[in-house]
């Protein structure tokens, strides 16, 4: 293998090792988005030889510098990755976790997988804030109030707005005749 591949797939494993992904996760990663197979061993040898900043710290950094109520910009929200991400993971929560009975975990794990299939680069903070902050109360709640239909979500003041839009005859609305 030339060296300036070996550097180059170094330095992928080392961004997603240095960005809080154990060795395991960083081989599963290597492989899923870029086709590369190597050995969590490798990885974690390459940590020890290069002095690559430990996956543990930066995890730990992530998680204790997500704060998802910072604003941003016009529309107020506050994290836009994490926005986006609540959202599809609510959504499949939605459709999944309104049952009254079974284990909550499995929800939660399809809602990260989604969001992981829906979403490239997901922060790892992100995920583990919606893991053990957002879902599991979410899924108590819908649980809780016996939703009636749980794919249906839609709160009465976007609801107000949406039955408030005009019918234009010229959009095909009232039947007008369109020539």
């Amino acid at each position: 293998m030339p060296k300036r591949f070996n550097d180059e797939i170094k330095r992928l494993a080392k961004g997603y090792y240095e960005g809080g992904e154990s060795p395991t996760e960083t081989e599963r990663t290597m492989h899923n988005v870029h086709g590369i197979d190597m050995s969590a061993k490798t990885i974690d040898d390459w940590h020890k030889e290069e002095g690559w900043r430990h996956y543990k710290l930066a995890k730990r950094e992530l998680i204790d510098n997500a704060n998802p109520n910072l604003p941003f910009g016009v529309s107020k929200i506050k994290d836009p990755v994490f926005h986006d991400c609540e959202a599809i993971a609510k959504n499949y929560c939605r459709g999944e976790g309104y049952m009254k009975t079974g284990p909550i975990r499995p929800v939660i794990q399809g809602a990260l997988r989604e969001v992981a299939r829906r979403k490239e680069g997901v922060p790892v903070a992100v995920l583990d804030y919606l893991s053990k902050v957002v879902l599991r109360p979410f899924i108590r709640e819908i649980r809780k109030n016996n939703a009636f239909d749980p794919r249906i979500d839609i709160d009465p003041e976007r609801q107000a707005i949406i039955d408030a839009v005009e019918a234009i005859e010229a959009d095909g609305d009232e039947g007008g005749d369109e020539d």
